[in-house]
């Protein structure tokens, strides 16, 4: 008998969901960053809902310019509510058996009325991972629970419009959550956009991280 697919067993549905399982990514679904130093892949070889992730590598580049390799997805909805962004990362040791620090997976909330908006994401350190919020009036960083090289990490992002400022609080497994208040750039507008994959870094190792 078949397996169902993951996206086909969430219940409630989600207003978006992707497996990777389908075959080569929908360009009409997501919308690729990537410079030469970068690739995207489906990967077989290690998976949450198999057949496959999909996998971000980035060739080491420790003097810059900066390297992306990211894919997004493009939405509008009201962000006048609770907004759950969940997923498994596994970043693949380096040769000195942690992983170089990266900046990965994230959501852009922009401004109605255009004159704004902002990013949260995590920047993945073997010592010292961080929740950002980014946004034209600064950089709000907070540490946050590590992640592991080699090993599968079940990640929700909750960004709450219910409230000005909005905030955004980060679970790793069911670890401490951790929680970042935004500045008043991002107390008004709309979901931008869900992005997954390796933001801009000038990074001394190669970088590899499967997403699911």
């Amino acid at each position: 008998e078949a397996s169902v697919p993951f996206c086909s067993s969430v219940t409630p549905p989600p207003f978006f969901c992707d497996d990777f399982d389908e075959g080569p990514l929908n360009s009409a679904t997501w919308t690729p960053t990537l410079d030469d130093s970068g690739a995207i892949t489906l990967d077989d070889a290690s998976a949450v809902s198999p057949p496959d992730s999909v996998r971000f590598t980035l060739a080491s580049n420790a003097s810059g310019p900066c390297s992306y390799a990211s894919v997004e997805h493009v939405t509008s909805i009201s962000y006048e509510k609770s907004v759950r962004f969940a997923y498994d990362v596994l970043l693949a040791p380096a040769s000195a058996g942690g992983f170089a620090e990266t900046a990965m997976n994230g959501i852009h909330i922009s401004a109605a009325d255009g004159s704004g908006g902002c990013d949260y994401y995590i920047i993945a350190s073997p010592t010292n991972s961080r929740l950002v919020c980014e946004s034209s009036a600064g950089q709000d960083e907070v540490p946050m629970s590590q992640f592991q090289a080699g090993k599968w990490t079940h990640v929700e992002m909750v960004v709450d419009g219910t409230t000005a400022p909005v905030s955004a609080t980060v679970t790793l497994d069911t670890g401490t959550p951790t929680t970042t208040t935004a500045s008043s750039q991002c107390s008004f507008g709309e979901l931008g956009n869900v992005s997954i994959g390796l933001y801009c870094f000038a990074q001394p190792e190669s970088i590899d991280v499967r997403v699911d």
